[in-house]
């Protein structure tokens, strides 16, 4: 009986990292965000030697960011109810 409840906490470990995983990426990336809300607002860059970056790059990382944020959430909330899913019965 001992193997087994080893191996039920193992499984419980292998369940959660994908889920938890796309929460901390989901979260980092919305703590992000209002560094890239001011980098298009004032113009900002990383250094003088970037020089300024045209505003259709700030669309395209805008467009990516939402996709990305709203892929990482689908992730995250089908993960946590697949882990646990199965033992709502």
């Amino acid at each position: 009986d001992d193997d087994d409840d080893d191996d039920d906490d193992d499984n419980w470990i292998l369940k959660i990292i994908q889920p938890m995983s796309a929460a901390a990426l989901f979260l980092l990336t919305v703590l992000v965000t209002p560094a890239n809300i001011y980098m298009y607002t004032h113009g900002a860059t990383m250094g003088d030697s970037m020089g300024a970056l045209d505003v259709s790059f700030h669309y395209f990382r805008f467009g990516f960011q939402v996709l990305f944020l709203s892929l990482l959430f689908v992730v995250s909330k089908d993960s946590f109810f697949f882990a646990w899913g199965d033992e709502l019965d």
